[in-house]
């Protein structure tokens, strides 16, 4: 078995072990409402600049804006935790047999680099410009995917299982370079678009749709079958350094943002976002897979090497190279909110429905921002098509030229497994409604001169007329 075998192998199993080791959904709804920069291009009709109160340029000042959401559900939750964090299997939970699934997603959203600029000293027109780095994952893994690792020491000898490995995963990663424009189309209305450059990093999908597995325990070994397909945009055991950041994986995507707020004081806001693809290289491989090996020393120190190399065996098998376009993961969501203000305290509630444009299953959330002076107190409610509830909190400081924000989106499995990665052994074995974890933090300034209305100001704008998305608005509908 070549180097090449055995690190491809290494990242179908690391893979498995995704939400655990990225801590990767990023932060996805907590900052709606919020006027972040952040906001302004995951939500691009959302303004940051505020009139008599921001200055007219905001940048991050190359601070990283990290948001990371993952999770898995199913009985492989403490086998995962108890692999990762103590070399060792606990398969107690697992259900042999029965081909019980595990849900699995994950994603990561870094912003690099973000700045965004009042165009025009009306105030109705922004431009922005960022670099991200984005990746995305789901799963449905069986609960018999994971105890194989540990060899045969939760399946009955001499038994034939059927079907135990049926399922799929995939993820993707790539660096996203934007050019954002928003504008005041009208009173109540605000347009946004994020015109997006895509380079491509790694894109790997398994799909299992048929498989045996029968146990010979005097031989100590196996025969594993297995029909289904693999692609990789890279050759095993070749993804190096280079590949980090290449040329060869081009692609680009849209998303559109339209916000309204009625006279009544709600505000009502769409988006589509990242409507997208990526060239994958001619490297790019597919293996077609439907065949049979053999599994030794399933008793052994080495059993999860064995079981690792005779995965490579199965699927590695006449790869077909071709350049491949493949949509990145992109979703539409639509908000209702109102704000309440107090005389020292603002409550602004928002409702959320998000659903993903190529993958099945919607997401709804709830979220409340409670505001008193510059301190904002967010706690969110989201509920997916996994049936998975995750409960989150954030704190924000949002001083008119200065945010800065820190939370969660998963507040108690995060909590957990912060517990079991400093080997908590109780936390390790909790077997939780699901385990996962969220983090999200960000930094932000602003600079240049003051925003000032009209009236105030000792630079006197000129023009005063509507910009390109307002004069395509007032000629679409007021006619």
């Amino acid at each position: 078995m070549t180097k090449g075998h055995i690190d491809m192998n290494k990242a179908l199993l690391a893979f498995s072990f995704l939400f655990i080791s990225t801590a990767t959904l990023a932060q996805r709804f907590s900052h709606y409402n919020t006027g972040t920069l952040y906001e302004s291009f995951e939500n691009p009709s959302q303004g940051v600049f505020i009139a008599d109160t921001t200055r007219t340029i905001a940048f991050n000042f190359l601070v990283p804006n990290l948001n990371t959401f993952g999770y898995l559900k199913g009985n492989a939750q403490t086998t995962l935790k108890s692999r990762a964090f103590t070399g060792r299997y606990n398969n107690d939970a697992l259900q042999i047999g029965q081909a019980r699934p595990n849900n699995i997603l994950v994603n990561a959203n870094v912003y690099l680099a973000m700045i965004r600029i009042l165009s025009n000293q009306n105030g109705d027109q922004e431009l922005g410009a960022s670099i991200q780095t984005k990746g995305n994952g789901r799963g449905n893994l069986t609960d018999e995917t994971f105890a194989f690792f540990n060899g045969s020491q939760a399946f009955a000898p001499g038994t034939r299982y059927d079907n135990i490995f049926n399922g799929s995963a995939y993820y993707e990663s790539y660096h996203q370079f934007s050019l954002t424009y928003r504008e005041k189309a009208t009173r109540n209305l605000s347009l946004g678009i994020k015109l997006s450059a895509l380079l491509g990093i790694a894109y790997n999908k398994i799909t299992v749709d048929g498989s045996t597995l029968t146990f010979d325990p005097t031989a100590d070994n196996a025969t594993w079958y297995m029909h289904g397909s693999y692609l990789s945009s890279f050759e095993p055991g070749q993804f190096g350094r280079k590949d980090l950041f290449s040329f060869k994986n081009p692609g680009a995507s849209v998303s559109l943002g339209a916000t309204y707020k009625t006279d009544d004081n709600f505000t009502i806001q769409g988006n589509i976002k990242d409507l997208g693809f990526i060239r994958w290289s001619d490297n790019f491989r597919a293996s077609y897979f439907g065949n049979a090996t053999t599994v030794e020393g399933l008793r052994t120190g080495s059993r999860e090497k064995n079981v690792i190399n005779a995965l490579s065996r199965l699927v590695e098998k006449a790869p077909i190279r071709y350049a491949n376009y493949i949509p990145i993961e992109g979703r539409a969501e639509i908000s209702v909110s109102k704000k309440f203000t107090g005389s020292v305290i603002s409550y602004t509630p928002t409702a959320i429905v998000a659903k993903a444009l190529y993958h099945g299953g919607s997401t709804a959330a709830l979220v409340n921002h409670i505001q008193y002076s510059n301190f904002i107190l967010t706690a969110t409610g989201i509920y997916d098509y996994n049936h998975v509830l995750s409960l989150g909190g954030q704190l924000m400081f949002k001083a008119p030229n200065v945010e800065f924000y820190v939370g969660s989106e998963q507040l108690s499995q995060s909590a957990n497994m912060l517990s079991a990665n400093n080997k908590n052994q109780s936390a390790i074995e909790k077997n939780m409604p699901y385990s996962g974890t969220s983090v999200f933090l960000g930094f932000s300034v602003k600079f240049g001169r003051m925003f000032e209305r009209w009236r105030n100001t000792s630079y006197i704008p000129t023009g005063g007329e509507p910009g390109p998305l307002g004069r395509f608005w007032t000629r679409l509908f007021d006619r």
